[in-house]
C-alpha cells in the first residue's frame, strides 16, 4: 500500500551516516587509493575493503560504530579484486589479485591483525583470478580466472576437485542458498545455472558439474550482476543496459524489471530479508535502494557514485539494514545504520 512504501521511504532517509576516512599509505605519495571490493562477514562485526595500494582495511563493527581499522599492507603482488568471507567462521576470508594464487587469511589470537595462514597454487599456473566465493556451508571454494574457467576447491583441505569452462566472459558469479548449485552472468546475455556434487557421496572423491537451466534476457545484453535471495525465493541479474530482472526460483520466470537508469549495473546486493535490494551503476549515476515488491525506490545514496579507475560497492550487513558503500575516487567508505547519531572518523 502507499501507507507502507511511505513508511519503507521514512525509515531509509533516516538512517545515520557514518563517513570512514581511513590513512592512505606513504608509498601513495598523498594520493588517494580506491576501493576495488567491499564485504561484510558473515556476522555482520567486519567490514573488510581492498584498495588500488594492494592493501586491504578491515574495519570492526559494534554498537553502530566502526571501532577500529586494521590494515593489511601489500596482501597480493597486485590489488585484491575479490574477498570472501567465511560463512562460519567468523574471523576467515579468502582473497584473489589476477594470478593463479588463493590466499586464506585468518585473524590472530587477539584478533589484532589478520594472517595468511594458507596460500594456494592453482594447478593451472596461467590463472588470473578475478573472483572467490565460499559455498553457503563453507565446504567448497569457487574461484573464477579472467579465462572464463570457474574452478571447486574443497575448503578444508585446499584440493582442486574440479573446473569448467564456458565459451564467454564470466562477469558475476554466486552460489544459491544451498552448496549444490550456483549461476553465472555471461557477457553473451545468458546466465546459467549448475547443478554440482560428488559422484558418490561416500567418497566425495569424484565430483561433476551440470549446466541444468539457462535464463535469457532476450537482447543478448551482458550480464553484469547475478544474486540470489538468502531465503532462496528469488534471483536477481543486473545487465549492461541497465535493466534489472527479478526471477522467481520454482521455474525461473521473471516476475519484475526494473529499468531506470541507462547505465550498466556495476553492483546489486539483497538485504537479509529478502525485502530490498540495492544497486549501483558504472557510468555516474549514485547508487538506488529500491522493494523487491513492486521495485519502488527507497533512497538514493548521492556519495556513491563511480570512481577513476574502480567501479561503485554498496553492500547490505548480514544480520540488519544497514548498508556499507563506497564513495566516489577518495577512498572511503560510509555505513548507513539505524543509530542516534551521525558519527564521523577521520
Amino acid at each position: 500500500s502507499l501507507l507502507v512504501i511511505m513508511s519503507n521511504k521514512n525509515f531509509f532517509k533516516s538512517l545515520k551516516t557514518e563517513h570512514v576516512k581511513d590513512h592512505e599509505l606513504e608509498s601513495y605519495n598523498g594520493r588517494y587509493s580506491e576501493v576495488i571490493d567491499l564485504q561484510w562477514n558473515s556476522t555482520g562485526s567486519r567490514i573488510s575493503y581492498s584498495k588500488t595500494d594492494r592493501s586491504i582495511r578491515i574495519l570492526k563493527r559494534s554498537h553502530d560504530e566502526t571501532e577500529n581499522v586494521l590494515l593489511i599492507r601489500n596482501a597480493h603482488k597486485s590489488p585484491v579484486e575479490k574477498i570472501s568471507w567465511h560463512p562460519i567462521l567468523e574471523y576467515t576470508f579468502a582473497t584473489v589479485a589476477k594470478d593463479n594464487e588463493v590466499k586464506i587469511w585468518n585473524s590472530n589470537f587477539k584478533n589484532t591483525t589478520f594472517e595468511c595462514v594458507k596460500t594456494i597454487q592453482l594447478k593451472n599456473s596461467n590463472s588470473r583470478n578475478i573472483m572467490c566465493y565460499y559455498s553457503p556451508d563453507g565446504n567448497y571454494l569457487a574461484v573464477i580466472d579472467k579465462f572464463n574457467v570457474i574452478t571447486l576447491i574443497q575448503a578444508e583441505n585446499y584440493i582442486e576437485i574440479i573446473s569448467i569452462k564456458e565459451n564467454s566472459n564470466i562477469y558475476d558469479f554466486c552460489w544459491t542458498n544451498t552448496f549444490n548449485y550456483f549461476l553465472a552472468g555471461l557477457s553473451n546475455g545468458k546466465t546459467f545455472i549448475y547443478k554440482f556434487g560428488p559422484l558418490d557421496t561416500k567418497t566425495n572423491d569424484l565430483y561433476e558439474v551440470h549446466r541444468i537451466h539457462e535464463l535469457s534476457n532476450g537482447n543478448n545484453s551482458s550480464i553484469t550482476q547475478v544474486k540470489f535471495d538468502p531465503r532462496g525465493e528469488f534471483l536477481i541479474t543486473g545487465a549492461s543496459d541497465g535493466v534489472i530482472s527479478i526471477y522467481e526460483t520454482l521455474r525461473f520466470t521473471c516476475f519484475a524489471t526494473v529499468y531506470e537508469v541507462d547505465e550498466p549495473i556495476s553492483c546489486i546486493d539483497i538485504s537479509k530479508d529478502g525485502t530490498y535490494f540495492i544497486v549501483t551503476f558504472e557510468n555516474g549515476s549514485a547508487a538506488k535502494i529500491y522493494e523487491v515488491d513492486g521495485g519502488s525506490e527507497n533512497l538514493e545514496i548521492a556519495r556513491c557514485f563511480v570512481g577513476l579507475t574502480t567501479l561503485p560497492l554498496a553492500k547490505f550487513s548480514p544480520t540488519k539494514t544497514t548498508v556499507a558503500h563506497t564513495n566516489g575516487n577518495d577512498g572511503s567508505i560510509s555505513v548507513l545504520y539505524k543509530g542516534f547519531e551521525a558519527v564521523s572518523r577521520m
